[in-house]
């Protein structure tokens, strides 16, 4: 299949893939715009539009996205509240005016390398300042969000202008109308780069943060810890190890809450409670109490979640069992079951009443060769490990 642009196209990479190549950062995606052309001119060279109402089509053999050239006006509240005109008289210059940040602003010549540059943003980005286009920048509240990010991961100060009219958006309550999908996706964006905890501090001192996350969560001794997590950890180990730490002591129906209303991963619940169960077995577990929390946390079916889990928990502070010793821990607890109900049948045992004990009992002996230097029994005194939670 042979597919052609209509002839009165010009084709422009756009956006962050331009802002990356200028900072020499490695882009995740390009962006194309194509100016001087109608939606039907796209649908007639065999493009697939994407959505009914927006002018973003997909070409049929690479699959990337171009967007056709258009102007927004703003024509409600929130995300969403926006009209946008896209026809071939719409130029590019126009198109770039619509965009939130000056870095953001700009455009390359695919064929020549030309970029094209209408508001400076080559000249902020040298000054490390964050600069917004245009006045219209005050009428979606995503920038906000937007703002904080790139400002963490560039390192990039807010120019005073750009500060009032993300202030303005707040102070309006702009943001109360975003989606908690839309909220979510950018603070899993944030995550990603030097300085994630800088995201936070912006939106705190904007009087925004919590409104955005949980309450509790909206303070620095707790948001600060996303500064200790490890780079690769995904989603639902961030939000739930937040969760934990804003609300210790919730109950499970209190985490599910939580997660529904602001939409984090479902897995982030599990997270959450694994975390709790942890503490309650504090710093230096015996044995006991750890096979214990590898069968309270159902570690036998949460084969991804759990082991991450415990290197999580001992980023945080938990240092013993290290993760090392804590894998080693799961893979003796997976003991042959099957022979266990067999021999329990075999002695005329209550399989309901007993078989609880005699399978902790084989997995307490299986981590003892496996882990010597743990103790065989709970500490002096005790005749069972704390209830877990």
């Amino acid at each position: 299949m042979n597919v052609n642009f209509p002839s009165t196209a010009t084709i422009y990479k756009v956006g962050g893939c331009v802002r990356d190549t200028i900072l020499g950062v490695e882009s995740t995606d390009t962006d194309f715009v194509v100016v001087g052309v109608s939606p039907q001119s796209m649908l007639d060279a065999g493009f697939q539009q994407v959505g009914a109402d927006f002018p973003v089509f997909l070409h049929p053999e690479t699959h990337d996205e171009y967007a056709l050239a258009r102007t927004e006006r703003k024509s409600g509240q929130g995300y969403h509240g926006f009209s946008t005109y896209a026809a071939p008289d719409v130029t590019l210059e126009e198109d770039l005016s619509r965009r939130d940040f000056t870095m953001n602003a700009m455009a390359q010549d695919p064929k020549t390398g030309a970029i094209i540059d209408p508001y400076n943003g080559q000249q902020h980005m040298a000054e490390k300042v964050l600069r917004h286009v245009g006045p219209a920048f005050a009428e979606d509240p995503v920038r906000v969000l937007r703002g904080a990010r790139f400002a963490a991961k560039y390192g990039f100060d807010f120019h005073a202008d750009t500060w009032a009219l993300m202030q303005q958006l707040v102070d309006t309550g702009e943001m109360k109308t975003l989606v908690p999908e839309r909220v979510r996706v950018e603070f899993e964006k944030g995550f990603v780069g030097p300085n994630p905890v800088a995201m936070w501090e912006a939106l705190e001192r904007l009087g925004t943060l919590d409104t955005l996350v949980p309450p509790a969560m909206a303070v620095k001794a707790v948001y600060g810890l996303v500064s200790k997590l490890p780079a690769e950890t995904d989603a639902a180990h961030l939000w739930g190890a937040l969760l934990h730490a804003a609300y210790p002591h919730a109950s499970l129906d209190d985490y599910k809450k939580l997660m529904q209303k602001h939409k984090y991963p479902s897995e982030s619940v599990y997270v959450a409670t694994t975390l709790q169960n942890r503490a309650a077995i504090g710093e230096s577990p015996t044995m006991q109490e750890c096979v214990r929390y590898w069968t309270k946390t159902d570690a036998k079916r949460q084969t991804k979640a759990w082991p991450g889990i415990q290197a999580l928990a001992n980023t945080l502070g938990w240092s013993a069992p290290s993760p090392e010793q804590w894998l080693a821990l799961d893979g003796a607890c997976r003991i042959d079951e099957a022979s266990k109900v067999q021999a329990l049948r075999a002695l005329g045992g209550n399989i309901a009443k007993d078989l609880p004990n005699v399978l902790f009992d084989a997995r307490v002996e299986q981590v003892a060769r496996v882990l010597p230097g743990f103790p065989l029994a709970d500490s002096p005194g005790s005749d069972a490990a704390p209830e877990l939670r």
